[in-house]
């Protein structure tokens, strides 16, 4: 069992013993994902509200509206492409627009879900799906201890329905600790000049970019929008004053996390680069196995580095260039626009530093 599966199973268990009043209704996640190992140690009246209702997202939303207009309070577990989009009219006339008590936790949030899966279990349309119904709250978690305990509980805390979004489970929790506070942005890295902001999964890849951008005397700040409705308006308007740039890190398509926020620099009125890092869903021709995969056919990283590496240039003489290629960092370092000094970043690291290769006026290579 992964860590994230561990992490959900226990917990619930743990709410199902607390609360009397809790049901939890999981959409065929039953002996291969959760609870098979906990089952042997749960008694009668615990094992009565933990219900498996199978391979029938449309009516696990319909069964936990009626339990919630009961007075109950109902967790809906299983795969967030299937819980939002194969159930997205129960949801919205069951549960959202009778504001039931209903906690729907989405499992592989973004792309390439179970290692097997292909784009029918990928979750990429769901918050913009959700961000649409009415008194329903977004909270997209990051693989990060501190965000995951706190944005359940306080899902639970509140009475009405919360959309619970969870990356894949086979994805390691990032060691990072910081204030979380739902309905709030979080700080994540302390920088200047440049904000990346992300969501859910993306977390790591926006540590994984700042380390990149260090390394070219640039000092971003990283923030965690774990909470995408309702949206911190406040939060976002500072960032924008504070900022001249602002990336965005989203495992979404058009319509989520960047649309939101390009709204508000809109709104704001101020000029600002903006780099929306989002899937491209007009490339959906190929077969996704791994997340590196992914990345290379529906990033365009290539096109976020090349626009900081000009902002980053000192002057019409001398500048420095870098673009980004099937994973590769090239830096490259331009007198008078001809390149006097190329790295290319190795394709590993020793003892967690990046090693490069340098040429010299693009063709010797010096060490």
């Amino acid at each position: 069992m992964s860590d994230k599966f561990e992490l959900v199973s226990k917990y619930l268990v743990r709410k199902l013993k607390e609360d009397k009043n809790l049901y939890v209704l999981v959409a065929d996640v039953w002996e291969c994902y959760f609870f098979g190992e906990h089952k042997q140690y749960l008694d009668e009246e615990v094992l009565s509200r933990l219900i498996n209702t199978g391979i029938s997202e449309a009516n696990s939303i319909s069964v936990a509206a009626g339990l919630a207009q009961s007075g109950k309070t109902v967790v809906v577990l299983g795969l967030a492409a299937f819980l939002t989009c194969r159930a997205f009219e129960q949801l919205k006339l069951d549960v959202c627009y009778n504001n039931c008590n209903v906690k729907v936790i989405g499992i592989h949030g973004g792309v390439v879900g179970p290692k097997i899966a292909g784009y029918s279990h990928w979750a990429i349309e769901d918050i913009a799906l959700m961000n649409a119904l009415p008194n329903v709250s977004i909270v997209d978690i990051a693989p990060t201890d501190c965000e995951f305990y706190k944005l359940m509980d306080e899902s639970f805390e509140m009475c009405g329905p919360v959309y619970i979004r969870m990356d894949c489970p086979y994805m390691k929790h990032v060691n990072l600790d910081y204030d979380v506070k739902f309905g709030k942005i979080s700080k994540v890295k302390s920088g200047e000049k440049i904000a990346i902001i992300s969501s859910g999964g993306m977390l790591k890849e926006a540590v994984d970019c700042r380390k990149k951008l260090v390394k070219l005397s640039l000092n971003p700040s990283i923030y965690s929008c774990h909470t995408i409705k309702p949206f911190d308006k406040l939060s976002i308007n500072r960032i924008i004053d504070k900022n001249e740039v602002i990336i965005v890190f989203e495992e979404h398509v058009n319509g989520g996390l960047s649309s939101i926020i390009a709204q508000s620099i809109v709104k704001r009125g101020k000029g600002i680069k903006f780099f929306p890092m989002y899937i491209q869903n007009e490339k959906y021709n190929f077969v996704a196995a791994t997340k590196e995969n992914v990345f290379k056919h529906l990033y365009n990283f290539d096109e976020l580095y090349k626009g900081l590496g000009e902002i980053q240039s000192a002057n019409k003489l001398t500048g420095k260039n870098f673009s980004y290629k099937d994973g590769t960092l090239i830096i490259k370092y331009k007198l008078f626009n001809i390149t006097i000094l190329k790295l290319v970043e190795r394709p590993f690291s020793k003892k967690g530093k990046l090693s490069y290769k340098v040429f010299l006026f693009g063709g010797i290579r010096i060490l």
